[in-house]
């Protein structure tokens, strides 16, 4: 399958890549930065996503037979100084995209979405697709809400099959700061503390995430690429993983690693926003038997010996 895939030399869209080359298939990347050092798509094109003109023009050059639409600003601490950069390259691309899917009878499009659109949950229960959308969420949020609804409308009016992946916390070997990445998933905080010898600390050590890594989401999206019919939305989460358990799993790679295990503190260096969000992952793994395939061990030693932190 020749596919294209946006955002191709960012953290997520990496693991796509080095996912999708090893199914066989023929990746084509698009992002601003080049490629990083073990996900090189088999063709590179340098191009930014808010430039519809030359994202359109891309697409129909390749005639990819799927579209994978990772490009996207990720939660900055100053949104209102970014909000129209925000709302062109999470919002604007996506129906860019989409318009250049339908005019090249495009397979697929499967756009990666966040579990960070759902609304807290009651406490005891997990987040499911048909769970309540937070619309007076960030502006992040907001702008992954509205690149969903205009999936489902292309769905209906363009005919393209479109699906959505909601993605809990994701950790991998290609995560880092980037111009459109400032804010690290808090197991990425917790080793790079740990391999520095700064103590961990934790405002909620019993406070759970459904860490999932980067090449079982591309295993995901593999998954929804090969099914004839795809559903229109998915979550795609790793099993619930406790704040305590990361950094006893992370004490066992790091020997000395040091912790703080008191549950007073006001300054943690891994603080956790409560409540706890549980994701479940329940329906992708009914409908197209995708499961969590590396555990959080294995992961964490994955990101250690690849030496990419700072």
């Amino acid at each position: 399958m020749k596919v294209f895939v946006t955002g191709s030399s960012g953290f997520v869209g990496s693991h796509i890549v080095r996912e999708l080359q090893r199914a066989g298939g023929a990746v084509y990347g698009f992002d601003r930065e080049p490629p990083l050092p073990g996900a090189s798509p088999d063709e590179y094109n340098a191009g930014d996503v808010a430039d519809g003109d030359g994202l359109a023009a891309a697409v129909r050059r390749i005639r990819p037979e799927a579209i994978v639409h990772c490009a996207a600003i990720t939660p900055a601490i100053d949104e209102l100084r970014v909000a129209r950069e925000i709302l062109l390259v999470n919002v604007q691309s996506t129906m860019t995209l989409l318009e250049a899917a339908a005019g090249i009878r495009c397979e697929k499009f499967v756009y990666l979405s966040s579990a960070g659109v759902y609304r807290d949950p009651e406490p005891g229960t997990a987040l499911t697709e048909e769970s309540s959308v937070d619309d007076g969420g960030s502006l992040y949020a907001q702008t992954k809400l509205a690149s969903e609804r205009l999936l489902i409308w292309a769905r209906r009016v363009l005919g393209v099959i479109t699906t959505s992946l909601r993605v809990g916390p994701v950790y991998g070997e290609f995560e880092r700061p980037t111009t459109t990445r400032s804010r690290m998933s808090p197991l990425y905080r917790a080793v790079h503390l740990a391999r520095n010898g700064d103590v961990l600390s934790c405002n909620s050590w019993d406070s759970t995430l459904n860490f999932i890594h980067g090449d079982d989401v591309g295993r995901a999206l593999l998954a929804v690429l090969n099914a004839d019919s795809p559903g229109q939305t998915y979550n795609v989460a790793g099993a619930p993983v406790s704040m305590r358990e990361t950094a006893e799993a992370i004490a066992q790679l790091y020997p000395e690693t040091r912790v703080d295990w008191s549950r007073d503190v006001s300054d943690p260096t891994l603080p956790i926003r409560l409540p706890d969000r549980p994701v479940s992952s329940a329906l992708i793994a009914r409908d197209l038997g995708v499961t969590q395939g590396i555990t959080l061990l294995d992961g964490i030693s994955r990101v250690i010996d690849a030496g990419t932190l700072p």
